[in-house]
């Protein structure tokens, strides 16, 4: 769309015209002669060979060129170029049925240390301490001399661009009345925006640009890319209807080492709207006449990626977008980001006030996005890495939040024989970070909290970081040579946040699999060998509750089901567990922790088999028959008990519910009832002092096959 001026205006950021006096015969001639005359002093405009065709009310010019080659940083040439049917309207417009060019060649050099000299220190600064950390890593990584063409590279030498194309041509052409005024000592940027205002004005019915080569210099680096089968469609200002793409290659070399070749197929753009970023950007612009947000791309979709980058190649089949919108923050995000690189600001004294409105103007510059898919993604780096996804899912992003982001069908596999899979993932119901109490809480933590201070530090983390609805995965596997290890699903929703806490968690881990070398060199690791079991199952549900206002914890209805051995449920309430309690130091977690209060528990154990497998694995070991062995166990249990605990009256407790579980092996439930609540530095306390008093506090109660 900016070739659009270049064509007809001229050097779009390059200040202002003289126009020769070779162009002036024709009253078309002298029509197309006070378009160039766009501007104040400043620019040559160099005409040749111009020409009126009457048969086609054509203006022919062979070459124009805007500024003077091998003088400024932009020059601008076009070579036959064609103006048909131009015409001065009553409301001072101009239009042409056709504006083209056979060849066009735009030059351009830039040097950021002229334009802004804070801007390159900041960018050489911020690439020093880059590169540092990387080397510093690679370093640690035992990789100190790793090989990173370009790396040192000083990132604000000057660049330079030659951008060329060949038969570009606009159909019925606007531009507007207002003449295009650029004032001499105005910056690149404030060049730019004129220009972009300027543009609001312009439209034409069709762009083409059959072929466009664009290459770029920097040091020892070199890129070029080139498009094809190029055409806008319906373009009104910075917007337009459709725009459409054969192909786009790309090749990146440093030091005349290719780093990077791509290439991408056909691609579509549908109601593409350049304005509105523009009023994102630009401090002229009214804020107090905007709406909220605006659409920025109504949908598109590309096709054929593919990325061969030091070895690694990345290829997507499609990508498809969907109601991608911008939103307008109370300031341009130039005013936002100026103090930033602005010397005499007063931002590295004080950045919270520029970093409170920079966030959520960057975080919320798109506003919106109701969906986005890719598809057929595989990345493959020689042969130690292979991975490949089905897909990629994101639907209604904005400012609030995420709706669901979800990726199918990933498989990874390395070299040194481990792979990894997985069906599903997805994330649902997503609160977006607020940031006020998150810089609240960042301010804190940089100058250190003190104690009386945690409990507002985890308020206001907690206010701040985004919640999440609902987890899931499905057909998760992990493969390395010691065994595998799978889970069918998780699933884990929260709901009902209070103070950045989700009142309510519910989790559901399905056929969660290890093998038993997880546990080699253990008891239980031996006992499943033991027992003839290669791999272990569990799966797990539970329901946990927190209010935080009150302080009370409730673990509800956690099952634990393994191996289709047993069952267990556990119930658990305690209370004066306050929010606070997560900031406390590690050396301070112990004594917090033994302040909170049990109010009661309790837990079942359901036999599924595992109570016979045990008596199994003990007998063999004894060689006595299981069967017999368990009854002897379950009748002598008044020997055996004395010999682990020594108070008769927990004995009397213990001995006829295990006897009837043991003889036969069904279900045991324990429940605690403690008249009042207790710390758990009580409950912890029992086990140093006479059992007796720890029955006497906790009130338990055991119930056999109920």
């Amino acid at each position: 769309m900016i070739r659009v001026g270049q064509l007809v205006v001229g050097a779009l950021l390059a200040g202002a015209l003289q126009v020769s006096a070779a162009l002036a015969a024709s009253p078309q001639e002298t029509l197309v002669a006070e378009l160039l005359q766009i501007g104040q002093p400043g620019v040559a405009v160099q005409i040749s060979g111009s020409s009126f065709d009457p048969t086609t009310q054509s203006v022919l010019i062979d070459k124009l060129t805007f500024g003077t080659p091998g003088q400024g940083d932009i020059v601008d040439t076009f070579q036959g170029v064609t103006i048909v049917r131009p015409q001065r309207h009553a409301d001072g417009s101009i239009t042409a049925e056709r504006i083209s060019a056979a060849l066009s060649e735009l030059n351009i050099h830039f040097d950021i240390k002229k334009i802004s000299p804070a801007m390159a220190d900041a960018m050489r600064k911020q690439h020093e301490a880059q590169v540092k950390a990387f080397k510093e890593r690679q370093a640690n990584l035992g990789q100190p001399n790793v090989d990173v063409p370009g790396l040192d590279q000083d990132p604000t030498l000057p660049a330079d661009e030659v951008i060329t194309l060949r038969n570009v041509a606009f159909q019925r052409v606007t531009l507007p009345a207002t003449r295009l005024t650029i004032k001499p000592d105005a910056t690149l940027t404030e060049k730019a925006l004129v220009v972009l205002r300027w543009m609001r004005g312009v439209s034409a019915e069709r762009v083409d640009s059959p072929e466009v080569v664009l290459v770029a210099t920097q040091g020892k680096s070199h890129s070029d890319i080139t498009w094809k089968g190029r055409w806008v469609s319906g373009m009104h200002g910075l917007s337009f209807d459709q725009a459409h793409m054969d192909s786009v290659s790309e090749a990146m070399e440093f030091d005349g080492k290719t780093l990077l070749s791509a290439k991408l197929g056909t691609s579509d753009l549908f109601g593409v709207n350049y304005g509105a970023l523009i009023d994102v950007i630009d401090p002229a612009t009214d804020r107090s006449q905007l709406p909220q947000s605006a659409t920025f791309i109504r949908s598109g979709r590309m096709e054929d990626l593919e990325v061969d980058m030091m070895g690694a190649k990345l290829i997507v089949g499609s990508m498809e977008l969907s109601g991608q919108r911008v939103r307008f923050a109370p300031k341009s995000l130039i005013e936002i980001m100026t103090p930033i690189f602005d010397a005499s600001s007063s931002f590295k004294a004080n950045p919270e006030p520029t970093v409170r409105s920079m966030i959520p103007a960057i975080t919320g510059l798109l506003a919106q996005i109701d969906s986005a898919t890719v598809k057929d993604i595989s990345f493959t780096h020689g042969k130690d890495v292979r991975v490949e996804l089905g897909s990629l899912d994101l639907h209604a992003l904005n400012e609030s939040g995420l709706g669901s982001y979800a990726y199918n069908k990933l498989d990874i596999q390395l070299a040194n024989g481990m792979e990894y899979s997985l069906g599903r993932f997805a994330i649902e119901d997503v609160k977006a970070p607020d940031w006020d109490p998150l810089i609240d809480a960042a301010i804190m933590a940089k100058q250190s909290i003190a104690k009386q201070d945690r409990g507002r530090f985890v308020s206001k983390l907690l206010a701040g970081l985004p919640q999440l609805g609902h987890l899931e995965y499905s057909g998760f596997e992990f493969t390395d040579p010691a065994g595998n290890v799978s889970s069918a699903s998780l699933d884990l929703r929260a709901r009902d946040y209070v103070n950045g806490l989700p009142r309510y968690v519910d989790v559901a881990l399905r056929d969660f699999t290890t093998p038993v070398s997880t546990y080699a060199g253990t008891p239980t690791g031996q006992w499943l060998v033991d027992a003839g079991i290669a791999n272990v199952n569990y799966t797990v549900e539970l329901t946990l509750e927190w209010d935080t206002a009150k302080e009370e914890f409730y673990l509800k209805a956690l099952h634990l089901k393994a191996n289709d051995l047993f069952d267990a449920y556990v119930d658990l309430q305690l209370s004066k567990l306050p929010a606070s309690i997560l900031a406390t130091p590690k050396e301070e977690l112990q004594a917090a922790i033994h302040k909170v209060m049990l109010s009661g528990a309790s837990i079942t154990f359901a036999n599924r088999g595992v109570v016979e497998k045990a008596f199994e694995v003990q007998a063999k070991r004894m060689k006595q028959d299981p069967a017999k062995f368990q009854k002897t166990v379950a009748n002598g249990l008044s020997a055996l008990l004395p010999m682990a605990i020594k108070d008769k009256d927990v004995q009397g407790l213990l001995r006829e519910p295990l006897k009837t579980f043991l003889l036969d092996p069904k279900s045991l439930t324990v429940r605690i009832t403690p008249e009042h609540p207790l710390t758990l530095g009580e409950v912890a306390s029992f086990g140093g002092v006479d059992p007796k008093y720890g029955v006497a506090a906790l009130h338990p109660t055991i119930t056999v096959n109920q």
